[in-house]
């Protein structure tokens, strides 16, 4: 016997998979569905957008993690763009696309998906920071490689498989009980269609947002200038790796763990030199943390532990809320406190970020 929500999920499934076809029902003796669509195009789900690689070596936020999840084919991120006098220009923003999915989505089927998926999920990022004077302070390019993401609709055929055997069954139903009371045929209308295939891909992302996830990713960071000095314009500020993984717990949580190992370059001032120069080196050194996500899809809050090694060495206790406000914007708000290893006192750190997922075409 089939539950409502599998009538709904049939229905909302047939929609999804033939979106462009006539989705009349002759019901008088014969009958005919959607014809199938093949197209990954139209699984495009909204979880909550990540800051990018690029992004991250630019942002304010304490926080080395990066959050994974499944992205869409253009993203932009935004930092400080809020304050207590409105809206500002950001301090810094970012932009991250999947440069495969973008040339090639559009067409793209299940099988050509699942043979590259974590080829067109590898997506490449570019941010600028401190725009105030118009030229960026800093700019950083990065990438990243989702190579396992159990959250994408797109790669489960199975599951719109399953929707799709579901809607033959409901419309055998249907068609028996409309030859028996004899009405005209009925017409879905455009709307009828799309309101459809929403409602599966609200089910997915009810259900898988804290699917797991794996991750690598890397970022280069190129500095303008450091302490005035002109001679140092362009050159390497931080080259960092990432390694994150992502873990659910039952359909509430989920639990992130994630490193990374950077080389950064230490423009402090040499303590007692005349010329007052900087060591000016590369300096490796290490971030480990943990994040655990509670609440649903569309809002929740999480608490977060991480300790950093060298020149930053110190111990970071976060916590904040991420929430999406309208369909493809997702805003996220923490705050937490620093404790330096050795010396100096804590620091109370905030952070408000604002994402945004562009139409791509694809």
């Amino acid at each position: 016997m089939l539950r409502p929500r599998d009538v709904l999920l049939s229905v909302a499934a047939m929609a999804a998979l033939g979106a462009e076809a006539d989705a009349q029902f002759l019901v008088n003796g014969t009958q005919r569905l959607p014809e199938a669509s093949d197209l990954v195009s139209l699984y495009a789900v909204d979880f909550a957008i990540p800051a990018s690689p690029a992004f991250n070596l630019l942002s304010p936020d304490p926080s080395d993690i990066l959050r994974p999840s499944t992205g869409k084919n253009l993203m932009v991120s935004l930092s400080g763009l809020v304050s207590e006098e409105g809206l500002e220009i950001p301090e810094v923003l970012g932009l991250e696309l999947a440069p495969a999915m973008l040339a090639k989505g559009r067409d793209l089927t299940f099988d050509e998906y699942s043979r590259r998926a974590w080829l067109y999920r590898t997506t490449v990022s570019l941010s600028a920071a401190h725009l105030e004077s118009g030229e960026p302070s800093a700019v950083a390019m990065g990438f990243r490689i989702p190579f396992v993401d159990k959250g994408d609709l797109r790669e489960n055929q199975s599951f719109v498989g399953e929707a799709l055997a579901r809607t033959r069954r409901v419309v055998d139903l249907l068609a028996e009980a409309r030859r028996r009371a004899g009405p005209p045929p009925a017409r879905f209308s455009e709307e009828d269609l799309e309101a459809m295939s929403r409602a599966i891909k609200k089910d997915w992302e009810y259900e898988e947002w804290n699917a797991r996830r794996l991750e690598v990713a890397g970022a280069l960071r190129v500095d303008r200038s450091a302490n005035g000095d002109e001679s140092t314009e362009g050159r390497v500020g931080e080259i960092g790796g990432w390694f994150v993984w992502g873990e659910g717990l039952s359909d509430w949580g989920q639990l992130i763990l994630g490193g990374k190992l950077s080389a950064e370059r230490d423009t402090t001032m040499v303590e007692g030199s005349e010329s007052g120069t900087a060591e000016d080196e590369l300096k490796a050194q290490w971030s480990l943390g943990g994040r655990l996500y509670l609440g649903q899809n569309v809002g929740k809050v999480f608490l977060e532990a991480q300790v950093t090694s060298h020149d930053r060495e110190q111990t970071l206790l976060n916590g904040g809320t991420e929430f999406r406000i309208l369909d493809g914007i997702w805003v996220t708000a923490s705050g937490g406190i620093t404790w330096p290893q050795g010396k100096g006192d804590p620091d109370l750190k905030t952070s408000f970020q604002t994402r945004v997922s562009l139409p791509s075409g694809g």
